[in-house]
């Protein structure tokens, strides 16, 4: 269970889903985690490392919440 928030009040620990941002039938295809400043982390790719990124950068701002 969760309670959607909108971007602006979005906190630190926070989930950030995100949709089409790979080839799969269901609507969440991936997940960062808001770590406050604009940036998450996520682990971009399978078997890759966890990294820091901005939710706001490309691709990612366009597809999340």
């Amino acid at each position: 269970m969760s309670t959607p928030v909108s971007r602006e009040n979005a906190q630190p620990g926070d989930l950030i889903f995100f949709t089409g941002t790979y080839s799969a039938g269901t609507p969440v295809t991936h997940v960062g985690i808001y770590i406050g400043g604009g940036q998450m982390i996520h682990a971009p790719h399978t078997g890759d490392v966890v990294r820091v990124a901005s939710v706001y950068g490309s691709p990612w701002y366009r597809r999340y919440w």
